[in-house]
Order: structure tokens, then C-alpha cells, then sequence
């Protein structure tokens, strides 16, 4: 597998958003529930600016978490780290992907303060590209796919086929090739009929 090695332990392109760093009132509201998002983001959480609109509150990603315990999960859509870190917790191994190497820098960072670094292998590639270049024998796989950011809200029904990166139909399918157990953190106004139409195989 093409494996991330980073900018290590004492990497300096990490850094942490304040309010006295940038004045963004879209950014400020989610800084204010920072401890919703990470529980012990006083302990040095580091986030990018994308990370406060995608990040996974704890207590929802602890639950994910707890329905994927498996051995070996794979998280299509890693981020900042939310859902990895406590995917660790419950699951042997976690193979974290993002196309973003700053994201994976700050994702280990994120980890290494939760204590569970050592079970995160990260990659630094597009999820499609990993799965139709390599055979893993994953027993989850976990997506929690960028959404657009805030506007989805105010959308009506969500199509499986609007959203980014792409078409999510087509990332379902290929996540069932690999394995049945599919979790997908989705939009609260999702189309949902086009979800149960979803078939492995059927591109």
C-alpha cells in the first residue's frame, strides 16, 4: 500500500485557528462548540480551516465508532481526524485516507493526543484510486464524504449524484465490492430512496 509518512512528531505546518487569528463569524460559531467537536482539544487539537466544518462531533463519531468495532476499518474521507481517532479505539487497525497531506499531519497530531496514533496508518490518496489499485480485505469501511459545506442546509432532498467529490452512487458501489459493511455518514436530508437502490457491482 502506498503508505503517508508525513512531516513527523515536530512537524511546524501545524497549527491551531482562533478567533484572534482570522475574524470569520462561519468559523467562530463552530469554535465555540470546539469541545463538542474534540473533548480534549485544550490538550493541543490542531485544526485547518476546512476542519471546523468537517469534523464529526465526538459524541457521533464515538458512535460510529461502536457500531464499525471491527479489526481492520477503513476511513475513506479521514479529515482532521475525528472519526479515525475513535475508530482506533474500538477497531485493531485503521487505515485513514485523504488527499490532503496537511490533513493527514494534523489527523496524527489529533491522534497522538488521544494515544491511539499507533493504530492509524495513513495514505495519502483519492479513495476511488485506492480501492480500484488495491485488494484489502477490509472488514468496515467507514465514509463520511465533504457534503459542500454548510449550504446543503438549505437544500431540499439531497441527491446522491450532486454531491462531492463525486457522484456518491459510484463510491457507494465500489465500497460494497470490497466489503458489506458500509457506513455512511450522510447528509440529514439525503435521498434516501436512492440510497436503497445503491448495488454493489452496478456502475
Amino acid at each position: 500500500l502506498p503508505r503517508f509518512s508525513g512531516m513527523g512528531e515536530n512537524a511546524d505546518v501545524i497549527d491551531v485557528w482562533t478567533p484572534q487569528s482570522e475574524v470569520d463569524e462561519s468559523i467562530v460559531k463552530y469554535w465555540r462548540n470546539r469541545y463538542s467537536l474534540f473533548s480534549r482539544f485544550d490538550e493541543g487539537i490542531a485544526m485547518d480551516r476546512e476542519g471546523w466544518f468537517s469534523a464529526t462531533p465526538e459524541t457521533i463519531s464515538r458512535y460510529h465508532a461502536e457500531r464499525c468495532a471491527c479489526d481492520l476499518v477503513i476511513d475513506g474521507f479521514a479529515g482532521v481526524g475525528g472519526n479515525t481517532i475513535q475508530l482506533a479505539f474500538t477497531c485493531e487497525r485503521v487505515i485513514a485516507i485523504d488527499m490532503d497531506p496537511r490533513k493527514l499531519d494534523l489527523l496524527m497530531h489529533n491522534a497522538r493526543i488521544y494515544g491511539v496514533a499507533d493504530r492509524i496508518e495513513c495514505l495519502l490518496q483519492d479513495f476511488c484510486t485506492f480501492l480500484r489499485n488495491n485488494h484489502v480485505a477490509a472488514d468496515v469501511i467507514f465514509l463520511s464524504p465533504p457534503w459542500g459545506g454548510p449550504s446543503y442546509l438549505s437544500q431540499g432532498s439531497v441527491s446522491l449524484h450532486e454531491l462531492p467529490p463525486e457522484n456518491w452512487a459510484t463510491l457507494l458501489r465500489r465500497a460494497l465490492e470490497v466489503t458489506p459493511n458500509v457506513c455512511l455518514f450522510a447528509p440529514r436530508n439525503i435521498n434516501t430512496e436512492e440510497l436503497t437502490r445503491v448495488r454493489p457491482g452496478e456502475h
